[in-house]
């Protein structure tokens, strides 16, 4: 019965032993899964504060593309108003042409005539 009872409490021992081996193990599976799962963490927040920072700059640069569409817009707006200057002022320029044109032909024949 001794030897027995010796056998099993080598046996239970043994069991203990292995089950503490397990738990350490256990342990140091946690702490590693831990660990990785706090450098995932980390780099999501990274990766988070990437991602803002270039939806940040993609509103900047979408701020920016609108802005120089407005100038554009601004700018072809003083073109046309410009060309429609222009073209006023030419017809004026054209009808003071020919109004010399018309005056100093009726002044030389005037001329002519006085002479005459």
């Amino acid at each position: 019965q001794r030897a027995h009872d010796a056998m099993m409490i080598d046996e239970l021992q043994q069991l203990l032993e292995d089950a503490q081996a397990r738990s350490e193990r256990h342990s140091l599976q946690c702490r590693a899964l831990r660990s990785e799962v706090g450098v995932l963490e980390q780099q999501a927040v990274e990766a988070s504060a990437s991602s803002a920072s270039t939806a940040g700059h993609h509103l900047a640069s979408r701020a920016r593309v609108a802005e120089l569409e407005r100038l554009l817009a601004d700018s072809q707006a003083t073109t046309a108003s410009f060309a429609r200057q222009q073209g006023v002022l030419r017809a004026k320029l054209l009808e003071q042409e020919q109004c010399q044109e018309i005056f100093g032909d009726c002044a030389s024949s005037r001329q002519a005539l006085l002479m005459a």
